[in-house]
């Protein structure tokens, strides 16, 4: 297990700058993160059919809950760079101590997933509730298509976010 998770440490590390998703460096990410944004309210909008009732009381909750997700996402990337830029000199206990780190995150994931889940369930049907758990996972898998499609990434002319912000076409 120990090398399962180093192997995983070590399969994020990009040379300085870059961005492990195969996007632009993170100080230049404002129009992409902007594009996905855009791109992720027309998919569940479309995929939860939410009433406007329902839009106006699930879009305030479900940013606040995406943006403590990035936010403990940033601290953990700050925390691999740091323990990928030093693995070759770390000890056993460092490296103890990264490990455990990153199970730290994933628990703390897991309870903001957990605490959101309930704020949901508070302004959504459980059917949407549970459409919406299944169009999170539909649109991780669609947008890096789009991506993917569209020839981005680092060293490409196409740096940048694919066509003009929309919901996607299905």
């Amino acid at each position: 297990m120990l090398i399962a998770m180093v192997a995983c440490l070590t399969a994020v590390a990009q040379p300085p700058g870059s961005n492990p998703m195969g996007g632009p460096p993170e100080d230049e990410k404002g129009p992409v993160r902007d594009w996905i944004r855009t791109k992720r309210i027309g998919f569940f909008t479309d995929k939860l059919n939410l009433t406007p009732d329902e839009a106006t009381k699930f879009w305030p909750v479900y940013n606040i809950y995406i943006k403590e997700i990035d936010d403990l996402r940033a601290e953990r990337r700050a925390d691999q760079k740091t323990a990928l830029r030093n693995l070759d000199d770390m000890d056993d206990a460092a490296i103890a101590k990264a490990l455990d780190a990153e199970f730290v995150f994933r628990q703390k994931e897991l309870d903001i997933e957990k605490k959101y889940l309930a704020e949901w369930k508070k302004v959504l049907t459980y059917k949407k509730v549970a459409l919406l758990l299944k169009a999170e996972q539909e649109f991780k898998i669609w947008i890096l298509k789009e991506w993917k499609n569209h020839g981005l990434g680092p060293g490409r002319a196409g740096d940048g976010p694919p066509g003009p912000p929309g919901g996607p076409q299905n």
